[in-house]
């Protein structure tokens, strides 16, 4: 969480990019639970502009699938 909440606050671009492969070399290495099997979370990360994308979805073992059940269609980029 510590690196999460790093990760939100730093505006250095190179930092942050530091930051998630090191999130996701934790979740590659501390996976305890098989998709299939259980719900397992999944880092994703969505820009700010990005509207109405879901804080919390259903993991589907399918790269990208998470994203299905929820309805991207319903997604929006705002304008600035």
């Amino acid at each position: 969480m510590s690196l999460y909440r790093s990760r939100r606050t730093t505006g250095d671009t190179a930092e942050r990019e530091k930051i998630w492969h090191e999130m996701l070399a934790i979740h590659a290495d501390q996976v305890f639970s098989i998709g299939v099997v259980a719900g397992v979370p999944q880092p994703v990360i969505a820009n700010n502009r990005r509207r109405n994308v879901p804080k919390d979805a259903v993991y589907n073992r399918n790269p990208g699938a998470h994203f299905g059940i929820s309805r991207p269609a319903s997604f929006w980029v705002e304008k600035q």
